[in-house]
């Protein structure tokens, strides 16, 4: 059984030999039937072919770049340039090609100016540009396609003549460069394309041309905007940027980081941006969108005033170079709790016109003008310029600027109204317009010190000692205050405009003013403030206030009536003096000039007629100074009329008509008052019509009563001597002597 097993099996492995032989023998057969068929070694063979076709042209297109020189193209591509944009290119240093990748590069590139713009600065320079460029688009669609561009160190000179005219004109041609060939057969590199009139006859480009930047770079480019016109230059240093996948009409996320400067002042921004970027196919229309970064302020380290970090936001910026329009939305400035927000819209060019609104908060004024390098004067009040606010509307054309809307906070004060200035041909100044509600105002805040270093004063020690040496003696300075109006006397001079002011809870000298309105006219140096109304101190002002700049010192008259005055308040705020008390009715004709309080006190001539009732003077008791006993400061002596005429001189009143009257006596008052030291000097010349019962004796005798001192420090004395010398008081004095003896 076993044996029978063993042999079946046997047979089974010989069977299956067999057929495996005879498989391979047939596959053989196949092997060979293929590769003698005419089909298939073809077919091998035209495989090949293609396959390595590409590797040899590749291969073929490296060797030729190693021993092509490009640099023989240099004219051709300067030529094609200015055939292009209508400005000359020059290419300084060598055009090189590298083949993995596939870039080329030129070194030292120029772009020269246009004509009208002889002796300024090339409009670009450029250390390097490197273009990385399709293969496939080269052999494959035959055309030229920038896959990246990468821009070493240019710097870019943008130029506004005198003649409002620009340099840089052409930039939105550059999108045509490579764009004008792409549908075309290719042709040798030195092919040049003839173009009419030297270029400029320039097709616009297509919007429906495309083009795409893997990558885009700029290093360390320099941008440099002057305009001689409006004599203001702007610089860009150290701009960096980069972007990848830029495609026309697309967002793209981009990254900027550039220090900014100008020649207005020496302050300094380094500013870092991430932003959303849109620019379409002929490059003339650019958007940034939603970007977000960082400004850094500083100034001069010699001026040791400390950096200042910012926050920057925004929606939208865009820029249309064919249409001249500009837009900006929701762009915010931002630092701990204070804010800038602007919008604006419009156009620029022949016509430019600019509409907007700006909003802020909580800025705290003298501290950014001192982080910007803005002289500032030094304030008494600390406190001043500290928290702005502010919000307006407006809209500008290079002859106009309407301010609508405005509403400003400033130190508690708030004004409100709108403005309009208008610039006349051939006029520096406009002319200028307003209506304002301004509430809360007090000058006293902005009044500053202005420090006066008086001249060094030598002194030489006796002439005996033989090492005799000069001593300079220099004083301690002085300050002086004043109150900074922040206007040149010139452009005063050349001011034309007219408003008008009303005022509620208004400062000023120390006066205060419960409600004021001011009709405000200027032309050819001479402004008239008519009229110049006021409600204050429970009165009322009626006047009229002119001031003529012409002059490098400015010179005001001031004409008018108070009636109904509260005389305490009114001369203890304008004066420091209370110790005179009534109702106040003046008329009055002032002419002065200077430039501060002091020195329009001291330079006051004029005119001036004054009548006070129902009033006392303090710090004296007639009564008692004649009863021979001390006066005391809180002593008074009431009157029913005070009544003076004055002349005043250089700043000194001296009474022309001054007559006092009160219950029990009248006086008659000579004397000067010195305006800008605050003394006075007078004599009261008093006669008692109804003494009291223990001064019978002194009835209708003129007692003389000596005042001076300064204003709040009056001093109060009875002349005895005059008292006794004369006559017709000698002669009273002995009568009533006779009546008391007699009796």
């Amino acid at each position: 059984m076993t044996q029978t097993n063993d042999k079946e099996s046997t047979s089974l492995q010989a069977e299956e030999s067999e057929q495996s032989v005879s498989k391979s023998k047939a596959v053989r057969r196949k092997e060979r039937y293929a590769d003698k068929h005419p089909f298939f070694k073809w077919f091998r063979r035209v495989f090949m072919f293609f396959l390595m076709l590409p590797l040899l042209i590749f291969l073929g297109f490296w060797g030729a770049m190693q021993f092509v020189d490009f640099n023989q193209y240099k004219p051709a591509i300067e030529k094609e340039f200015f055939d292009k944009t209508g400005q000359q290119l020059k290419i300084d240093g060598s055009i090189e090609v590298s083949v993995i990748p596939f870039v080329l590069s030129a070194k030292q590139v120029q772009v020269k100016n246009p004509e009208g713009f002889e002796g300024k600065p090339d409009l670009a320079e450029i250390k390097a540009v490197e273009m990385e460029l399709s293969l496939w688009d080269l052999f494959i669609h035959r055309r030229m396609e920038v896959k990246g561009l990468e821009v070493e160190h240019p710097t870019i000179n943008l130029i506004t003549n005198t003649e409002g005219q620009t340099n840089w004109q052409f930039f939105q041609k550059i999108a045509g460069i490579g764009m004008a060939s792409i549908h075309k057969k290719f042709r040798p590199v030195a092919y040049i394309q003839p173009t009419s009139n030297n270029g400029k006859d320039v097709a616009n480009v297509s919007q429906n041309n495309h083009w795409q930047l893997k990558t885009l770079i700029v290093q360390h480019a320099r941008i440099n905007a002057v305009n001689d016109k409006a004599h203001r230059s702007y610089r860009l240093k150290g701009f960096d940027l980069m972007a990848f996948d830029v495609t026309p009409n697309r967002l793209v996320n981009l990254i900027t980081e550039f220090d900014y400067s100008n020649g207005q002042n020496p302050a300094k921004f380094h500013v870092k941006l991430t932003q959303k970027f849109k620019i379409n196919a002929d490059l003339s229309e650019w958007q940034f969108s939603d970007w977000q970064g960082s400004i850094s302020m500083r100034l001069p380290r010699k001026m040791k005033v400390p950096m200042v970090q910012m926050e920057t936001s925004g929606k939208l910026f865009a820029w249309n170079q064919v249409t001249k329009q500009l837009s900006v939305r929701d762009a915010t400035v931002s630092s701990l709790e204070s804010y800038i927000k602007l919008n604006l819209t419009g156009n620029y060019g022949n016509l430019p016109y600019v509409k907007g609104s700006l909003a802020s908060e909580n800025i705290h004024l003298k501290k950014w003008l001192r982080h910007a390098g803005i002289a500032i004067p030094d304030f008494v009040d600390k406190n001043a310029l500290s928290q702005l606010s502010l919000s307006l509307n407006w809209e500008q054309t290079p002859e106009q600027l309407m301010i609508d809307k405005l509403d400003m906070k400033l130190d508690g004060s708030e004004v409100k109204g709108k403005l309009f200035s208008q610039r006349q041909p051939n006029e520096k100044v406009p002319d200028i317009h307003f209506d304002l509600d301004v509430n809360n105002l007090n000058l006293k805040t902005y009044v500053a010190y202005k420090p006066v270093q008086s001249k060094a004063k030598k002194a030489v020690t006796s002439e005996k000692t033989n090492n005799s040496k000069s001593a300079t003696i220099v004083e301690s300075p002085k300050k002086e205050t004043f109150l900074p109006v922040g206007v040149p006397v010139r452009t005063l001079q050349e001011l034309h405009g007219e408003g008008q002011v009303r005022l509620k809870n208004f400062q000023s000298w120390g006066l205060k003013f419960d409600q004021a309105t001011l009709t405000f006219s200027a032309e050819n140096g001479q402004i008239n403030l008519a009229p110049l109304d006021a409600d204050l101190y429970q009165g009322h002002l009626s006047s009229k206030l002119s001031i003529n700049v012409n002059d490098k010192t400015p010179v005001y008259q001031w004409s008018g009536k108070m009636e109904q005055i509260a005389l305490k308040p009114f001369l203890t705020d304008g004066w420091q003096y209370s110790d005179l008390s009534g109702e106040l009715n003046t008329w009055f004709d002032f002419k002065t000039e200077g430039v501060n309080s002091y020195l329009l006190r001291q330079n006051l001539n004029g005119h001036i007629e004054t009548r006070a009732t129902s009033g006392n003077v303090r710090g004296v008791d007639l009564n008692k100074l004649l009863e021979g006993k001390a006066s005391g400061p809180k002593d008074e002596t009431s009157y029913k009329k005070l009544s003076f005429e004055a002349l005043i001189r250089q700043g000194v009143l001296k009474f022309k008509k001054c007559n006092l009257a009160s219950e029990r006596f009248s006086s008659i008052c000579i004397g000067q008052l010195n305006l800008a030291q605050g003394t006075i000097a007078a004599k009261l010349f008093t006669t008692y019509q109804k003494p009291p019962e223990n001064l019978s004796s002194l009835k209708g005798i003129e007692v003389p009563v000596l005042l001076k001192g300064p204003l709040n420090q009056v001093g109060w004395s009875v002349d005895m001597k005059r008292l006794l010398n004369s006559p017709g008081n000698q002669q009273k004095l002995l009568n009533g002597l006779q009546q008391l003896l007699t009796k």
